[in-house]
């Protein structure tokens, strides 16, 4: 019994780490078009990504002091293609808010924390470590095809009407549209929904 035991762990090991290496490519910038596109890095915190009708990139630091927001580090590479926005060291129990073109195409990776994307109206890719990941997909016939998992934690897709929790969730449609979704969550929870800004 113990033998089996040991093999049964040394197999949900291998199973974890190919599902992570995996899940690096999710978000990876390749995967974006060439045009209209951004690639985000956040290394933990709450995060709100937002698609205004402008044509510029701003991030907006909420509840903490002029001191430790002067210690954030916000790069914004609007030279680049697809544009880069870096974020890390930022204020534990402060609100940010990413406006970024609403027609944009997005792919953002996330270490911890509640990352929440809306109004994004190109394709999405997104991957968050630990936590709680909330992606407004708006209409589900806008895809071609739509993918998301969970390594351990829920998975709640009112959007595609799907619900589900425990270890290894994922789902996967296909449509008429021309979007692409990719969605994944190594801990905690994902939802994919169809609805207004969370506040």
């Amino acid at each position: 019994m113990k033998r089996l035991l040991g093999i049964l762990a040394i197999v949900l090991l291998i199973v974890i780490g190919v599902v992570y290496s995996w899940s690096e490519r999710i978000a990876d910038g390749r995967r974006l078009p060439s045009s209209n596109s951004v690639k985000m890095h956040i290394a933990s915190g709450g995060v709100t990504i937002t698609g205004v009708p402008t044509d510029d990139y701003r991030v907006m630091l909420d509840d903490a002091s002029p001191e430790l927001i002067k210690q954030a580090k916000i790069e914004i590479k609007r030279d680049q293609q697809p544009v880069v926005i870096n974020l890390s060291q930022l204020p534990q129990g402060s609100r940010v808010r990413v406006e970024v073109p609403e027609t944009s195409n997005i792919a953002v990776e996330m270490g911890a924390g509640e990352l929440q994307v809306h109004n994004i109206r190109g394709s999405k890719y997104a991957m968050l470590r630990s936590g709680k990941l909330v992606l407004d997909v708006g209409a589900r016939d806008e895809y071609s095809k739509a993918e998301a998992s969970v390594l351990a934690g829920a998975l709640h897709a009112p959007a595609f009407n799907a619900d589900k929790g425990g270890m290894f969730r994922c789902l996967t449609t296909r449509g008429s549209g021309k979007l692409s979704l990719a969605a994944h969550v190594s801990a905690g929870e994902l939802v994919l929904q169809n609805g207004p800004e969370q506040k």
